[in-house]
């Protein structure tokens, strides 16, 4: 069983899809955080990163759903296995998974990173 920190993000997240509202997301990250993925080349920083970070991932579905398969942890560290489900803008559908290592300090995620099958989003 993940960390109650690491169940919160989950649960923000799938929360987050649902309402387009980042705000309950921002507020999970300390003032220090650092963000990234496959496709942002340096690290988003901070709140203000976050926000940045999940407005851009929500506005690259028309609607998205993430599904954990596994949850690990040590200390503080949790890596959370998903499947993300939906609609491209174009409506075409997506299907794809990944993995997403989080670091918390003092309840809050200090460190996003998540890796993904990026060919799911290739246009053929």
């Amino acid at each position: 069983m993940p960390n109650p920190t690491a169940e919160h993000f989950m649960h923000t997240l799938q929360q987050i899809e649902q309402t387009r509202d980042v705000q309950p997301m921002v507020a999970l990250f300390s003032d220090d955080s650092q963000l990234s993925n496959l496709a942002i080349e340096e690290p988003l920083r901070g709140t203000a990163g976050a926000r940045q970070f999940w407005l851009g991932y929500l506005s690259a579905f028309r609607h998205v759903s993430t599904r954990f398969t596994r949850a690990l942890e040590a200390k503080q560290v949790a890596v959370l296995e998903w499947v993300s489900e939906g609609a491209l803008p174009d409506e075409r559908p997506i299907h794809y998974r990944g993995v997403t290592i989080i670091e918390f300090e003092d309840d809050k995620v200090r460190n996003f990173r998540s890796y993904y099958d990026s060919a799911a989003f290739a246009l053929y």
